[in-house]
């Protein structure tokens, strides 16, 4: 290959220009690096400080950490708990001593309860001691309210009136006084105003007061309720007599009246008047307290965690018999409550005032 003279001169030339071009690119490279200036003098000790204290920062925020004091739920107390010590239950006693000449602030406008009356529809398999117990009220406040005085069983569909508070309704007789009522039923006159909002202390005939606490009479109650027998326990009644399927085990059960689906622990009381047949345990029904009642009636309480009473005992209608639980082949917590006649079963809602 035979090049000429022109071309050998170009490609020198070329190859000068781009020698230039490179050696230009890394002079001009070198140049930017010696051009980066160090940091001033004046700012390294601040940058030294700046380093030590975030050094101090780590160090004390790790050992306060691991010296934080510990507070197991052991060591807190409840706002339902009473622990005090002497010393402070004196301190306590000395500041309410304190109050009662010293109004420590005028502008507070104390609590005042009033009387109140809610409706409810009643449902079906509902029984006027179920409804009580629902409402957290006594029986004899519910029988009140409503002008009940015969046994019977609430229609479904009926409305009720609840009181937000137990107690009775008295009718005003003839001579009747606000102080001659406070005197009968040992009640602040005071308390009866404010309960029943009256702005004078004139009553007249045939006005019903509300007299909060007080029971009715047990004779006059009894009438009332009759043969019949109170709910023992509160909680979710469900009437599950007769043969049903289990839903858990698949298989078919038959119980033997009805459950009161509530905590373990919840109290349980006797429906009715009777003697303590026996307290056993069953694999079934759990530990069962089984009473004898007249005209021959028997009650079972059953799944219960604990037992108070022991075979023999008299008991009256509304004493402690035990407390709900799981106990038995049953699960869940509850009461099994169910009532016999003539050792037979029946359908226990039905017997429940």
């Amino acid at each position: 290959m035979v090049v000429s003279a022109d071309s050998q001169k170009i490609f020198r030339k070329n190859s000068r220009n781009k020698h230039q071009r490179v050696s230009s690119y890394a002079y001009s490279t070198r140049r930017i690096r010696l051009s980066r200036k160090p940091i001033p003098l004046f700012l390294h000790p601040f940058i030294c400080a700046l380093f030590i204290f975030s050094i101090y920062i780590n160090i004390s925020d790790f050992f306060w950490q691991v010296k934080s004091p510990e507070y197991p739920i052991s060591n807190l107390t409840l706002p339902d708990e009473k622990q005090s010590s002497p010393q402070i239950e004196k301190t306590m006693k000395a500041s309410l001593d304190l109050t009662t000449f010293i109004n420590l602030n005028p502008n507070r406008e104390e609590k005042v309860d009033y009387l109140s009356l809610s409706l409810y529809t009643v449902r079906r398999d509902d029984r006027y001691s179920i409804i009580a117990e629902k409402f957290q009220i006594t029986l004899d406040s519910l029988l009140s309210a409503n002008g009940i005085e015969k046994n019977g069983i609430p229609e479904e569909g009926s409305e009720l009136k609840i009181p937000n508070m137990s107690g009775i309704f008295y009718v005003v007789q003839k001579g009747d006084t606000l102080t001659s009522i406070s005197s009968l039923y040992g009640i602040d006159v005071e308390n009866i105003r404010q309960i029943n909002q009256l702005y004078s202390t004139v009553i007249h005939i045939g006005d019903k007061l509300f007299l909060p606490g007080i029971t009715m009479d047990i004779e006059e109650l009894n009438r009332i309720v009759g043969n019949k027998f109170l709910i023992p326990s509160s909680g979710t009644v469900k009437n599950n007599y007769g043969s049903y399927l289990d839903s858990t085990t698949g298989l078919k059960n038959y119980n033997y009246g009805i459950d009161i689906i509530n905590r373990k622990g919840t109290a349980v009381y006797a429906a009715k008047d009777g003697i303590i047949k026996s307290t056993t345990y069953n694999p079934y029904f759990g530990r069962v307290v089984l009473m004898n009642h007249n005209s021959s009636f028997q009650s079972m309480y059953g799944s219960l965690d604990s037992i108070v009473v022991k075979p023999g005992d008299v008991v009256e209608r509304g004493d402690l018999l035990g407390y709900i639980g799981n106990s038995g082949f049953r699960s869940g917590e509850h009461l099994q409550f169910s009532i016999f006649k003539d050792k037979e079963d029946v359908d226990t809602l039905e017997y429940i005032f």
